[in-house]
């Protein structure tokens, strides 16, 4: 264990970045800021990843291409592979009607949706496969209502054009009126972020611009646009960002405190860091986000956070139930002893469960290999009270 945890401190550092490098096929390719050298293309290796439906006989297969990011002829263990623990939980959102549901009621069926951003928030994107599974299983059954509704979902109203307009508001608003419930709030239903690393949120964004056309066909959206200058996709309506989110910045919110007459801490709110997205959310999913115990107090600060900071904003419903859905191995170094422990001293709920039999199946068919210790993650549930 010790030799494990050893090699993953090393693994998991960030990438550096370069102003010239190679890719996998020995040709020199695009840079970080993406400008290109003698003219080259960017050719990265891809790799395809179907996620199945609950009803293969009904209803869609969602098709993933990932652009994978290797460095000097090295796929990079961050962004270069998908992780068996972001293929199983997105077998989980977009392959199953639990999983499925979750994502609907984040995204469009909660109160809180039209105060503050609403939406789902994702943690350690990667290659953003859960990202992508969670949009698209929310949108599936988004369409699904509709369809029985003859075109209506009476839970989401005119929501599509307030998020525009959150769009289109000017970057020059204040940082009171960006994060104004009832103003330009710069959040957008579904957020995946990584690493503060030009290099790992150039693929993450490659990624989301890549499947929105798979996105759109697995859930029947008739309609999608590609990131414009604000890195914003919308498919249907359901808006897509991706941003950077350093779990440190936001520990430190976290833990800039007052106490409320319950003795439990009420976060104040600070907009002049950046580094972070801002809002609240209703849900946020993370795949194997814990293996070193020194990152772990950050990584349950930053749910806690984006679960509970909109206890201070105007229309919050205290009553709504928010969660986060963590796969996890439980052995991994810092979980068990740092990471859960503090999610609980923070006032958060946390239970878990086995996979089912049924959706590792399901995975390992669509992923067309074997994950080994499958049997061995879990389903982490981590709630406000």
């Amino acid at each position: 264990d010790n030799d494990d945890d050893a090699f993953w401190s090393v693994a998991m550092l960030p990438p550096t970045e370069t102003d010239h490098s190679v890719d996998c096929y020995g040709k020199e390719k695009v840079d970080v800021d993406g400008s290109a050298d003698h003219d080259n293309e960017d050719i990265s290796p891809t790799q395809s990843f179907t996620v199945l439906p609950p009803d293969p006989s009904s209803q869609k297969p969602l098709v993933l291409s990932l652009q994978m990011n290797c460095n000097d002829g090295v796929l990079s263990d961050v962004s270069g592979i998908p992780w068996d623990a972001a293929l199983l939980l997105s077998g989980f959102l977009y392959g199953t009607i639990e999983g499925r549901r979750l994502c609907y009621e984040a995204c469009f069926n909660n109160s809180d949706a039209m105060h503050d951003g609403g939406g789902i928030l994702e943690l350690g994107s990667g290659l953003g496969i859960v990202g992508l599974a969670a949009s698209a299983g929310a949108l599936s059954v988004r369409s699904a209502l509709q369809s029985e509704r003859g075109g209506v979902d009476f839970n989401v109203d005119n929501q599509l054009d307030q998020e525009i307009n959150n769009m289109e508001c000017s970057e020059n608003d204040t940082d009171e009126t960006k994060q104004s419930s009832n103003g330009c709030a710069k959040n957008f239903r579904m957020v995946l972020t990584d690493l503060d690393n030009n290099e790992i949120l150039s693929y993450l964004r490659k990624n989301v611009d890549a499947n929105l056309n798979s996105i759109a066909e697995s859930s029947c959206c008739e309609s999608y646009s590609k990131s414009h200058p604000k890195s914003v996709a919308i498919i249907g309506e359901l808006s897509m960002n991706v941003t950077a989110c350093d779990w440190a910045v936001v520990s430190r919110l976290a833990q800039t405190t007052n106490t409320n007459l319950s003795g439990r801490p009420r976060i104040e709110r600070f907009s002049e860091e950046r580094g972070y997205p801002l809002g609240t959310f209703n849900m946020i999913l993370g795949s194997a986000l814990v293996y070193l115990p020194g990152h772990a107090a950050e990584c349950a600060d930053t749910l806690f956070y984006y679960l509970t900071s909109a206890n201070n904003t105007t229309g919050f419903d205290k009553s709504q139930k928010r969660q986060a859905i963590i796969l996890q191995l439980p052995d991994r170094a810092g979980f068990t002893t740092h990471f859960v422990p503090r999610c609980r001293d923070l006032g958060l709920v946390v239970t878990c469960r086995e996979l089912e039999e049924e959706l590792v199946e399901k995975v390992q068919l669509g992923w067309k290999q074997k994950i080994s210790s499958a049997e061995d993650y879990r389903l982490y549930f981590i709630a406000t009270c």
